[in-house]
């Protein structure tokens, strides 16, 4: 094909204004991941607690605003779920913060504490549930071995301090914090309520039910409402983990400064596009007059185009990925920030770029309808 044959010879013809053009586009590709990346982190970390526990169906205060924020419910209004037809269990969560003393510089800094009965193993993962089992000694945490340095020794023994009261760490478990906080503790019911300041057993932050087999979801959802009342809200895990991601991406400042880089790498992208492709067709006027007077339609020349979009594009992907993934891991490091390079994250990357690099071509093309094979001829 004519047009893939001129489109390679004019992406190698002039190899320095080649690497120029691939180091621009390499740059805003490298943005598009880092963007993407960083949002998509910050999704998985709104949901990074809840991920962690078993449950069809949630209850919660009208007042939640996020897993910080739970707002309260009475104990007793969420064991009166047990008694809708359906429900095989239900479990209370406490979750407050408190400050953890740090034994080696005895600074204090915030961290997020989630407590339960021991008795309950509330957890998908069947390893901390069987680290819960330590928790009935009062007094007693497993600490999120992702806690950031700040929070001090993570090490089984460890004996530190919680809102003024002594605590001993004895085992860990792996969760992450990112964009929630410091770190987490899990407590048992028992010690959150002594030492987490204004912790009260009758006043829950959320409940977890689990249904029998075979119990439809909506179903269930809809006895649960009727018999809570407006005073409880209840929703399937799919619809609260929603609930957590607009909150934390629309809501919160960090989350909305997140979803605004997202729209300018975006623009950024395209706009760089824009210009060296258009600087690209600028250097060649002459020549597409050339094709033109040979014969080339104005169609013919849109495709030699968007071919060496796409030619430039392939050429740029593989140094912006190799810089990209580099970057995700000291994200992973340094911020705690849950930074993965899936499969899916680069196809999506692969298809904006591909988008960018087409609608720029499309934008440069009326540069290319007005070249007359005249020009020739000064």
């Amino acid at each position: 094909m004519i047009e893939a044959y001129v489109a390679w010879r004019n992406t190698i013809q002039n190899k320095v204004q080649t690497a120029a053009a691939v180091a621009g586009v390499s740059f805003a590709v490298f943005l598009l991941f880092m963007q993407l990346g960083i949002y998509r982190a910050a999704e998985r970390n709104a949901t990074l607690i809840t991920s962690q526990l078993d449950f069809d169906l949630i209850l919660f205060s009208p007042h939640y605003q996020f897993i910080l924020q739970p707002g309260s419910l009475p104990r007793p209004r969420v064991y009166q779920a047990r008694g809708v037809e359906g429900v095989a269990s239900v479990v209370p969560v406490y979750a407050g913060s408190g400050r953890l003393r740090n034994v080696d510089s005895q600074d204090q800094t915030g961290i997020t504490a989630i407590a339960i009965d021991p008795a309950d193993r509330p957890f998908l993962n069947d390893e901390l549930n069987s680290l819960v089992g330590g928790l009935t000694i009062e007094d007693t945490a497993l600490m999120d071995r992702q806690s950031r340095p700040e929070c001090g020794p993570r090490v089984p023994g460890t004996v530190t301090e919680l809102a003024g009261r002594r605590l001993t760490i004895i085992g860990n478990y792996e969760a992450g914090t990112g964009l929630i906080g410091n770190g987490t503790l899990l407590l048992s019911d028992r010690t959150f309520v002594k030492i987490v300041p204004g912790a009260s057993a009758e006043r829950v932050a959320l409940g977890l039910v689990k249904l029998r087999p075979g119990v439809r979801l909506d179903e269930a959802e809809e006895r649960l409402g009727q018999m809570l009342g407006p005073s409880v809200g209840v929703m399937t895990r799919d619809r609260f983990e929603r609930r957590e991601r607009r909150y934390l991406l629309g809501v919160r400042p960090v989350g909305i400064l997140f979803t605004l880089g997202l729209g300018i790498g975006f623009a950024v992208g395209a706009v760089t596009f824009y210009q060296v492709l258009e600087a690209e067709t600028a250097n060649r006027q002459l020549e597409f007059a050339t094709f033109k007077a040979l014969g080339f339609t104005n169609y013919s020349l849109y495709r030699t185009l968007v071919l060496q979009a796409m030619l430039l594009t392939g050429c740029a992907f593989a140094p912006a990925f190799v810089l990209a993934l580099g970057l995700f891991q000291m994200l992973r490091d340094l911020a705690q920030l849950p930074m993965r390079m899936t499969p899916g994250l680069v196809g999506t990357i692969i298809a904006l770029t591909l988008g960018m690099s087409t609608s720029a071509a499309a934008l440069v093309l009326r540069r290319i309808h007005r070249v007359n094979p005249a020009d020739l001829f000064p």
